[in-house]
């Protein structure tokens, strides 16, 4: 995929009749080879509509060349906000935590309202955020007793991811990109040690591609929930904390995607980058670096985060093109350490341009 002119696309097709060009070519895309491409979001990218619909942006310019399958993580803070609403519950204090869930819900009823998006299609988002509501608060019984273990922390933490899909893939659509959420649970086969599940990648690949591919075949951008699994039997697991990154590349590996492309907010871009995470705090960061420095600093290995050694996956994905935009890099996966079974371990690589706060 060449998204070496993403952000200028991005803005060009802002024009009605662009859109209306997309949504027309969509149904065809899949009659001619084109590049598949994975992105994924994480939670603070997909910080309220504005930010979701910047991002909506960027996927739109990627699609004029590529078709594109995006995996979402939950809003930042929601999935914490979720793991306490369970400690609360183990601690037995019902209505607390059922006051909470209800502030989960309203968040996402918010975002909602600022998407701004037709009277039908807000009204039908809308009915898809308030059923998936009630299934939170069925696990937030106001009165009784509860028993907080290892499952029910992960059914409630589902949810960020699955409230986040609807209305990301919402926001796709005002834009003007045929998209549907996709529950990953329904096809992301995994063990059933809670909390910590392992995928089994073989059964995962076989589910997931007659879930993913009709989507692509038909020119539709599937909006994929990170983080989560379920085992043989349906019950809802998650992949570890700070795993929405390692969804990703398990979903490029469902449906051979040819990118993985991994967007991320950051500060600026270290000018003296330390070959060990533990001294990242050490790096002199530059918040609007120049192009050539930026090019500089893109040959260059660094560690956003530390590696944790996690499963052996047999599987690479191939070398991403770098890029960033407006306050968002892409952070590249190493195919040989993904081959190792290692997970979150990735580089930041803005290559031109400047790299800009989000405000």
């Amino acid at each position: 995929m060449s998204l070496e002119n993403v952000q200028e696309e991005s803005a060009a097709e802002g024009s009605p009749a662009a859109l209306q060009e997309r949504v027309h070519r969509a149904g065809g895309a899949s009659k001619q080879h084109r590049n598949l491409v994975a992105f994924k979001f994480g939670g603070s990218s997909l910080l309220g509509a504005d930010r979701m619909l910047h991002a909506a942006g960027l996927v739109r310019a990627a699609t004029r060349a590529s078709n594109v399958i995006v995996v979402v993580s939950a809003m930042k803070g929601v999935t914490d906000h979720l793991l306490s609403i369970a400690r609360t519950l183990a601690d037995g204090e019902l209505a607390h935590a059922r006051r909470e869930a209800e502030l989960v819900m309203d968040l996402h009823l918010v975002v909602l309202r600022d998407l701004q998006l037709s009277e039908d299609d807000g009204l039908r988002v809308r009915r898809e955020l308030q059923f998936l509501g009630r299934d939170l608060l069925h696990e937030v019984p106001a009165h009784g007793s509860v028993a907080a273990g290892a499952e029910r922390f992960d059914r409630l933490a589902s949810f960020g991811e699955r409230f986040s899909a609807r209305l990301f893939a919402a926001a796709l659509e005002k834009s003007g990109v045929p998209a549907v959420p996709v529950t990953s649970s329904d096809f992301v086969l995994t063990c059933d040690t809670f909390r910590d599940a392992q995928p089994h990648l073989e059964q995962t690949k076989q589910r997931g591609r007659d879930v993913l591919l009709p989507l692509l075949a038909a020119g539709v951008v599937s909006v994929v929930t990170g983080f989560i699994g379920a085992t043989p039997d349906g019950r809802i697991t998650t992949l570890g904390r700070n795993s929405s990154d390692f969804s990703g590349a398990i979903i490029a590996h469902v449906v051979d995607a040819d990118e993985l492309v991994i967007w991320t907010d950051v500060d600026g871009i270290p000018m003296n980058p330390p070959k060990r995470p533990s001294c990242m705090s050490s790096a002199t960061m530059k918040p609007t670096p120049s192009p050539r420095a930026a090019r500089k600093f893109s040959t260059r290995k660094c560690f956003l985060s530390p590696p944790k050694p996690k499963w052996s996956s047999g599987f690479a994905i191939p070398s991403i093109r770098r890029r960033g935009a407006h306050g968002l890099v892409r952070r590249e996966f190493l195919s040989n350490l993904l081959m190792l079974g290692w997970k979150n371990l990735s580089t930041a690589v803005p290559l031109e341009g400047t790299i800009s706060k989000w405000g």
